[in-house]
């Protein structure tokens, strides 16, 4: 499969999800679980623009991360420390 992927110029993953062997939500829920994240369906979450605002854009696209969720304003703060953190290294 894996000399198939890269004939295709696809990554196995995605290969897989193209063959119909797995659906792109149960992936993301597998990848979830293997890095103890949280999963969410982004095609059914309905995000404000306030919240999308979190997350400067341009660390939104360098890093592909995105709030859909507010948190309390601590967590908040904790977490964009810990970006600016990860971003700085």
């Amino acid at each position: 499969m894996e000399k198939e992927a890269i004939y295709k110029g696809l990554t196995v993953e995605e290969l897989i999800i193209e063959k119909g062997l797995i659906s792109n939500e149960v992936l993301g829920q597998i990848a979830a679980e293997y890095f103890g994240v949280l999963f969410v369906n982004l095609r059914t979450e309905i995000i404000s623009e306030d919240i999308l605002k979190i997350i400067p854009e341009l660390v939104a696209k360098n890093q592909q991360i995105i709030a859909f969720k507010s948190l309390p304003f601590l967590v908040q703060k904790m977490v964009l420390k810990s970006l600016w953190l990860i971003l700085k290294i």
